[in-house]
């Protein structure tokens, strides 16, 4: 199950996050649009996406898991979040997915998930029309 996040979430993605950077999730700098991955009762990832207005570019931010999952698990988690999002920006007629990520999790979606590095940075993007 994916829905959307709501405040309550917060703490404990700030947790999730703590976890695998050492550092805070800057709160105040998330988009509102943001996703909860649940599996079995379970929050077990989140993920957020800005929406640029009037150029079909959404950029997919922070996606983050549960600490402690096995690298499967992570992808599907991940892939369940980022398909979210995808949905939402197709709806408003986006046409690219643009992600920052860390570098564990841009390997997994360059590998599985169809983004490409841009630039030789850890940035990425994967066209959704």
């Amino acid at each position: 199950m994916v829905r959307l996040i709501e405040d309550s979430d917060l703490p404990m993605i700030c947790r999730w996050h703590q976890a695998h950077t050492g550092r805070e999730l800057p709160v105040n700098l998330l988009p509102p649009v943001g996703v909860l991955v649940i599996n079995d009762g379970e929050p077990l990832g989140a993920c957020w996406m800005y929406q640029a207005v009037g150029i079909g570019v959404a950029f997919i931010n922070t996606p983050v898991t549960y600490p402690g999952l096995r690298v499967g698990e992570a992808l599907d988690i991940i892939t369940a979040a980022v398909d979210a999002l995808e949905a939402i920006a197709k709806e408003h007629d986006y046409g690219w997915l643009i992600c920052n990520a860390q570098p564990a999790i841009a390997r997994i979606m360059t590998r599985s998930m169809g983004f490409t590095p841009v630039e030789n940075i850890t940035q990425l993007a994967r066209r959704i029309n």
